[in-house]
C-alpha cells in the first residue's frame, strides 16, 4: 500500500509535527522540507505498510486505546489511514475558508452587524491562522432588527457558533448552508417572512430551542419531531392550517405553538 501526500499549509504542518515524534515523522515522511531555522515547513508523506513498521506508535496513541476493536493488522492499518485523511479534510477546510471568507467577512463588516458582533473582524486577506482563531470565537451572534433580506452561505464559516438570532429582519428564505452549523443550539428567526421551515434545519441535531414565530407559515414539517434535543418551539403567530401529528412527542410550554388559521 502506497499514499503519497504532500503537505505544504503551515498551520497544518505545525499541527502535525506537534502531533508526532521527530522519530514518528521520520518513518511517515519521505521528505522534510526544513527552513534554516530548523522549522518544518513542508512534508512528502508516502505511507508503504507505514502501520505496520510503526505498530508501537499507533497502540500506544491516545485515541487508539479508546477503541474496542480487536488490535488486529487491519485495525491498526486503518487507523493510520485514518489520521491522514483527517489531515486531508483540514486541507480542504481551510482551502473552503479561503475561498468563502471574503464574503462573510463583507457581511459581518456592514455597519449595523458589526456593532452587535462587538470585535475586530479580520481582513479579506487575513491570514489563515487569525480567520480560524476568529471563528472559532464566534460562539454566539445576534443579528436581529437589522433589516437584513439576505443571510450569506458563508455563515456556515461560523462552525462553533451555538446560538444564532436572525429575529425581526427581513427574511424570506435561510440558506442552505446553515445545516453545516452542527454545533447550533438555539436558532431564533422570530419576525420574519418565511413561508416555510427550512429541510435543512433537520440537521441541526444539537437544536435545543428553535422559534419561527410570527413568519407566514402555513405548515410545520413532520420532520421537526425528530429533532431529539429539541426543548422549545415557538411557532405561534402563523397562519398555520397543518401541524404533524407526532408534535405530542415535544414537550411545549402553553403558548409556543399556537394555530392560527386567518391571516
Amino acid at each position: 500500500m502506497t499514499i503519497d501526500y504532500v503537505l505544504e499549509e503551515p498551520s497544518l504542518v505545525a499541527e502535525l509535527v506537534s502531533r508526532f515524534s521527530t522519530q514518528d515523522l521520520s518513518a511517515l515522511a519521505r521528505t522534510c522540507r526544513i527552513a534554516r531555522d530548523g522549522v518544518i515547513t513542508g512534508l512528502e508523506i508516502e505511507l508503504t505498510d507505514w502501520s505496520i513498521k510503526n505498530r508501537h506508535w499507533v497502540l500506544e496513541h491516545p485515541q487508539f486505546q479508546q477503541e474496542s476493536a480487536p488490535r488486529t493488522d487491519i485495525d491498526i492499518e486503518n487507523f493510520a489511514l485514518q489520521q491522514l485523511l483527517r489531515l486531508r479534510e483540514v486541507r480542504k477546510w481551510s482551502r473552503d475558508t479561503a475561498r468563502k471568507w471574503p464574503e462573510l467577512q463583507a457581511f459581518l463588516s456592514r455597519p449595523g452587524v458589526a456593532a452587535k458582533l462587538g470585535r475586530v473582524i479580520p481582513n479579506a486577506d487575513a491570514n489563515e491562522e487569525e480567520i480560524h482563531n476568529f471563528l472559532l470565537s464566534i460562539k454566539e451572534l445576534d443579528l436581529s432588527f437589522l433589516d437584513l433580506q439576505t443571510i450569506p452561505p458563508s455563515i456556515e464559516l461560523l462552525f462553533n457558533l451555538r446560538k444564532l438570532n436572525l429575529s425581526f429582519n427581513q427574511l424570506t428564505t435561510i440558506p442552505s448552508t446553515i445545516k453545516n452549523l452542527g454545533k447550533l443550539q438555539s436558532l431564533s428567526l422570530t419576525g420574519n417572512r418565511l413561508t416555510e421551515i427550512p429541510d435543512e434545519i433537520a440537521s441541526l441535531s444539537a437544536l435545543e430551542m428553535l422559534s419561527f414565530a410570527g413568519n407566514r407559515l402555513r405548515a410545520i414539517p413532520n420532520w421537526i419531531t425528530n429533532l431529539a434535543n429539541l426543548q422549545t418551539l415557538f411557532a405561534n403567530h402563523n397562519p398555520l392550517t397543518t401541524v404533524p401529528t407526532t408534535i405530542g412527542r415535544l414537550t411545549l410550554n402553553p403558548g409556543q405553538l399556537y394555530r392560527r388559521t386567518n391571516n
